[in-house]
């Protein structure tokens, strides 16, 4: 993105679990390697002018490979942290790895952006160290990748019933079905725009004792997705399960669309770039005329 600063980027969100499976990590990453490959593929056809971001909280487990993968395949990492990173380096140390915190901190130094998410209401440094506390703020960031994401991959055992505060299982949830009022920590919630998209669920495995999930796969997304719907839902009135389906087939709808217009409008900024002889004075031309008065 360095290279291309005036592009629109398709944007990737993270979520998942923390404790991984060893033996799964290949399959994973194979997975979340052919999601984000298949985004590319079929949906900017592989536009060289378009280029990826991933947001990351780059907690362990799941955040962090979805954030290496995406980075190998030339996604620009951004890494909204919960709280300040020397508050937050806290939880890795000790990690359920032995090298956590140096991970983090690797990880860190190389994104392009590390914005901090604000104390939730009643939190302060003081006091953010509480259970309760620390989950509000792990709730702003997965909320802050949900708003920012167009597409979500989750690495995630698919168990609604644990839908615990700042957990996978409810940004799973705000990106599937919206944020409510009660969540979204904003008086201006029914005027925002729609934060609900699109969802990869790759079907993961957890190393906690009592997880009945035994192998990885992937949920039917994209074009196979969108072509079963199609099948499935013609002539009849939709149960809720039904409903949810179509949300997510909407999604995937808006977002060809969405993709389709970023590509648009990356191309005709390349050719705009390629042609002008007077770059910058035609930026600075186009930005000022951002807060002109129309009238003059």
């Amino acid at each position: 993105m360095d290279k291309k600063p005036y592009r629109l980027p398709l944007v990737i969100g993270a979520t998942g679990h923390r404790d991984l499976r060893d033996r799964d990590i290949p399959s994973l990453e194979g997975a979340v390697a052919d999601a984000i490959k298949g985004l590319k593929r079929d949906y900017l056809h592989d536009d060289p002018e378009t280029p990826l971001a991933v947001l990351s909280s780059l907690a362990e487990g799941a955040d962090r490979l979805i954030a290496r993968v995406a980075v190998d395949l030339g996604a620009k990492l951004i890494a909204p942290l919960p709280m300040e990173a020397d508050e937050y380096r806290r939880d890795f140390e000790p990690g359920l790895k032995p090298d956590a915190a140096a991970e983090f901190d690797r990880m860190k130094g190389d994104a392009l952006a590390t914005p901090v998410m604000r104390f939730a209401k009643g939190n302060t440094r003081e006091n953010v160290h509480e259970e309760a506390r620390r989950a509000l703020q792990y709730r702003a960031a997965g909320l802050f990748i949900v708003r920012h994401c167009h597409v979500l991959i989750s690495l995630w055992n698919g168990d609604e019933r644990d839908r615990a505060v700042g957990g996978t299982a409810e940004v799973v949830s705000f990106k599937r079905d919206g944020i409510p009022v009660d969540a979204a920590a904003s008086v201006h919630t029914s005027l925002d725009v729609p934060e609900m998209g699109p969802v990869i669920h790759v079907v993961t495995p957890r190393a906690t004792p009592g997880c009945n999930v035994t192998e990885v796969r992937t949920e039917p997304w994209d074009i196979e997705f969108v072509t079963r719907y199609r099948a499935l839902h013609k002539n009849h009135e939709p149960s809720l399960a039904e409903q949810r389906e179509r949300r997510q087939f909407e999604s995937w709808v808006a977002f060809a669309a969405k993709a389709a217009s970023t590509c648009r409008f990356n191309d005709e900024a390349a050719q705009q770039d390629a042609a002008a002889s007077d770059k910058q004075e035609r930026l600075n031309a186009s930005l000022s005329h951002l807060f002109d008065d129309p009238d003059e």
